[in-house]
């Protein structure tokens, strides 16, 4: 991604990447499920210019800018955190495909992180 490239060079901590990464598979997580159930708000009557609706088309040049720069780390301390980066790495590219993961899932995985 060439939006990746313009952080290539920014300096932070494996876990500052790693909150980052758990931040966003949580935030995917919530606008797959309003995205995907946005038709049955609008049928009890939340409209198109609620909150609703701007989470899940008005943030998306947002969602975008913090996966880029995730995406664009890898974590360097230790191998641990390197498959942890992958983990979650591996779960958001999951999101940009469709697929909803749940937090019951991973919730398992992110309690003892």
């Amino acid at each position: 991604c060439p939006c990746a490239a313009q952080f290539a060079n920014t300096i932070v901590d494996d876990k500052l990447i790693l909150s980052i990464g758990r931040l966003l598979i949580h935030a995917q997580d919530m606008r797959l499920f309003v995205k995907r159930y946005l038709p049955a708000f609008e049928n009890l009557g939340i409209g198109k210019s609620g909150a609703l609706w701007s989470y899940v088309h008005d943030t998306r040049p947002t969602f975008e800018r913090v996966r880029n720069f995730f995406l664009a780390h890898t974590p360097s301390q230790s191998q641990w955190s390197q498959d942890d980066a992958q983990w979650v790495r591996n779960h958001i590219n999951s999101c940009l495909n469709g697929d909803m993961i749940g937090l019951y899932r991973h919730s398992k995985f992110l309690s003892f992180l």
